[in-house]
């Protein structure tokens, strides 16, 4: 399936400058969807093209899928750009990441003023570490799985430091509760596997009052490939 969508990939591509790229990105997603100010210009900031193989490179500028051959299947700009909205990212924000190819994510919510950690499934987490450290944003990269115990033991060590989490990366369900890494008002966004490599991304956002659902629909995240849970008794 990989091989193929880079064989059609290949045979559509066109080439553009970085400074190109930017613009003809934010241009094609705001023509279906509404990016904040602050989105659009961490859009333009941060160059997609850096985040990928020279291969693939010539399709950066466009608002779809790809393959990384380190991380995966990195999902389209819009649905990254569309769940960091929903997850009200803004200066400040001290945000996780969990998952795999979740290099672009990290940058544009640094960009948009986040204090981000990612923790990066996949081997293309010392690339990211390079290119965000380049860009001289605000976001760690750790490589490493939540499938480790020392992993999830030194996450679980720390007193809730999250305002949002993101699961960059589809799993099966939702998990009960997002208190394990966020604080009161936490905010948490779970891709939800679906037939077809199509997934809902479901947001989850807690209050005093209680808590309430959004919905995020058509993503395409690269799914977990063992047993994975999120939060640990």
């Amino acid at each position: 399936m990989l091989f193929a969508l880079i064989m059609v990939l290949l045979s559509t591509g066109s080439l553009a400058s970085q400074e190109e790229n930017g613009e003809i990105l934010l241009s094609r997603i705001s023509e279906h969807h509404f990016i904040s100010p602050e989105m659009s210009e961490a859009v333009r900031t941060v160059p997609r093209e850096l985040f990928f193989p020279d291969q693939m490179r010539m399709f950066t500028n466009e608002d779809r899928a790809l393959p990384d051959h380190d991380a995966g299947i990195v999902p389209s700009p819009s649905s990254v750009i569309l769940i960091l909205q929903h997850l009200d990212i803004r200066p400040g924000t001290r945000l996780l990441i969990i998952g795999r190819g979740g290099g672009y994510a990290a940058a544009l919510a640094a960009a948009a003023g986040a204090d981000v950690t990612l923790l990066e499934e996949s081997t293309a987490a010392d690339r990211y570490r390079e290119i965000i450290s380049g860009l001289s944003l605000a976001a760690s990269v750790i490589e490493g799985s939540w499938n480790d115990e020392e992993i999830r033991s030194a996450f679980s060590g720390e007193e809730r430091p999250y305002d949002a989490l993101f699961v960059h990366a589809a799993i099966e369900q939702v998990p009960v509760s997002i208190s394990g890494q966020t604080g009161p008002g936490g905010r948490g966004a779970f891709p939800l596997a679906g037939s077809g490599g199509m997934q809902n991304c479901i947001i989850y956002k807690g209050s005093e009052e209680g808590f309430s659902l959004e919905r995020v629909t058509g993503t395409a995240f690269e799914s977990f490939k063992s047993p994975w849970v999120l939060f640990v008794p």
